[in-house]
C-alpha cells in the first residue's frame, strides 16, 4: 500500500507540474491558460473524488471506471494529437486523467478495508511518509528523465 500511494501521489503531483510546463513550452497555451488547465484538473479531480464516495466499498467498479478513463485518455489524446489538435488533446487528456486518478485514490484506501486488514498507528505513519516522499521524489525524477530525453 505504501508503494502504491508513493507512486500515485507522485504521479498526481508530477502530472500537474508537467502539464502546465508542457503546454507553455510547446505553445499549446499561454501561462494563464496553463494555470487554468491545472486548476481545472484539481477541480475535476475533487468533484470526482466526491462522486467516487458513492462507489464506497466497490473496488471492482472503481477499477473499471479508472480503466475506462485511462483508455479514454490514451485514445482521445492519440486521436487529437494525430489530427494536429494539440490543445484539444492536452485539455481532454488532462481532464480525463483527473477523473481516472480521482477514482484510484479512494480505491487505494479501500484496499485494507476490503481485505479486513487492521492498520496500526505505525503503519499509517509509514503510509504518510511514503506519500510525502512520492510527492517530492517522483516529479523530480520524472523531470530529470524528461530533461535527459528531450535535451
Amino acid at each position: 500500500m505504501c508503494a502504491a500511494l508513493f507512486c500515485y501521489i507522485g504521479i498526481e503531483t508530477g502530472f500537474t507540474g508537467w502539464i502546465s510546463s508542457f503546454s507553455v513550452i510547446e505553445k499549446v497555451c499561454n501561462k494563464n491558460q496553463a494555470t487554468q488547465l491545472v486548476s481545472s484538473f484539481w477541480i475535476i479531480m475533487t468533484a470526482f473524488r466526491v462522486i467516487s464516495l458513492f462507489f464506497r466499498g466497490r473496488i471492482s467498479s472503481k477499477i473499471t471506471f479508472s480503466l475506462i478513463s485511462m483508455f479514454l485518455v490514451f485514445s482521445t489524446g492519440s486521436i487529437f494529437t494525430y489530427l494536429g489538435e494539440y490543445k484539444i488533446a492536452v485539455v481532454l487528456s488532462s481532464l480525463l486523467s483527473a477523473v481516472s486518478m480521482a477514482f484510484l485514490y479512494p480505491m487505494l484506501f479501500a484496499i485494507p478495508q476490503q481485505f479486513e486488514m487492521e492498520l496500526t498507528t505505525r503503519q499509517i505513519a509509514n503510509i504518510c511518509i511514503f506519500i510525502s516522499l512520492g510527492e517530492a521524489l517522483i516529479p523530480s525524477l520524472i523531470g530529470i528523465l524528461m530533461g535527459a530525453v528531450w535535451a
